[in-house]
């Protein structure tokens, strides 16, 4: 079963970035993310249009909120 979404944490192991900068990209909105409460999370195709934009500089930024 996919997941729609990471948090913060597996992002980051995903991602290889460190916690403390996944974080910083959240907070900066780099990194798209919902909070529910006290929880933030990212969701999966927030993720994929990241790696996609990495791949392709082309590519269209990837849209959202915190």
């Amino acid at each position: 079963m996919d997941r729609r979404f990471y948090s913060p944490d597996e992002f980051a192991d995903m991602s290889g970035m460190s916690r403390n900068h996944t974080y910083t990209q959240i907070r900066e909105g780099t990194i798209p993310s919902i909070r529910l409460g006290r929880r933030i999370l990212i969701p999966r195709e927030a993720i994929e249009r990241l790696a996609q934009q990495a791949m392709d500089p082309q590519a269209p930024a990837p849209g959202g909120g915190r």
